[in-house]
């Protein structure tokens, strides 16, 4: 009897040691723990960011008005290479004057005058600038001439009554281009041939205004009078013609020849901003 009580607790005795044995395997297993980053998705690692990347953003930004004007000035440069004159007339439009294909015909004369050849003229930025009405871009157009570096200023300017939304927009953008052989050149050499007119028909009074000799006193007159006769005395009129010769960077003057079929010349100075003329034989010596 006790043999059997003893094989009986003893069976007891291991059904108590493996229940309890899987009870505490359970409790060892980890739970997850229940806290509020665990609620939330984790994100995996190469998951796409969904913001933008630097150049995306870049391009969502308004574009500058000197990546605008560089913009516009490399078609005015690239239409100045092809010597387009249709298209050159038409970027002028809106230029206070007009300038008509013919106008843009002497500016490119005026070009081949500064550079020996346009289809190496180069563009650089300079600066930035503005006025109480324009907001200014300076660039400079540089080439050789003769083995010499040259160049010759060139701006951009947009108007500040359109505001710099209307810069930025490409259908409203309204460029006007500045430089002495696009805007002054052409209107230098018709200032220079209306000289020429007012010699041969000794037309004293415009002489006076185009030597800037406004006050027209006694000793003025006596000043183009003998212009008149060094004129009459050292070149044929009748065959005389004006040659333009060169563009002085410096000192913003244009020279301009008087030559015959003689062969004989006169030079003179025509001012890039006044277009007053500058004449050696304006003297009462």
């Amino acid at each position: 009897m006790n043999i059997i009580k003893k094989s009986i607790s003893l069976a007891l005795s291991i059904s108590i040691v493996v229940a309890t044995t899987a009870a505490c395997s359970k409790e060892e297993t980890p739970r997850p723990s229940i806290t509020p980053e665990s609620t939330e998705p984790q994100k995996v690692a190469d998951e796409p960011k969904e913001t933008t990347s630097l150049e995306e953003a870049s391009t969502n930004e308004d574009p500058s008005l000197e990546s605008i004007a560089t913009k516009d000035a490399e078609n005015y440069l690239d239409a100045l290479k092809k010597e387009d004159l249709q298209l050159l007339s038409s970027l002028m439009a809106h230029a206070e004057n007009e300038y008509t294909p013919e106008t843009m015909k002497i500016s490119i004369e005026g070009f081949r005058l500064h550079f020996d050849t346009l289809t190496d003229l180069r563009l650089s930025f300079e600066s930035n600038e503005q006025n109480e009405d324009y907001f200014i871009e300076n660039f400079l157009i540089t080439g050789m001439k003769k083995g010499e570096v040259r160049s010759v200023p060139f701006q951009i300017k947009y108007s500040k009554s359109n505001g710099t939304p209307a810069a930025q927009d490409d259908d409203h953008r309204e460029p006007l281009y500045v430089s002495p052989l696009i805007d002054q050149y052409p209107h230098v050499i018709s200032e220079t041939e209306r000289y020429l007119q007012a010699i041969l028909q000794e037309d004293a009074e415009s002489l006076i205004l185009h030597l800037g000799l406004y006050n027209q006193t006694e000793e003025d007159k006596a000043t183009v009078r003998n212009l008149l006769k060094a004129y009459g005395e050292q070149l044929d009129l009748t065959t005389t013609k004006a040659i333009p010769v060169n563009y002085n960077e410096e000192k913003k003057l244009f020279l301009i020849d008087f030559q015959d079929k003689k062969e004989s010349s006169h030079r003179i100075q025509v001012d890039a901003d006044t277009s007053t003329i500058t004449d050696d034989w304006a003297s009462d010596q």
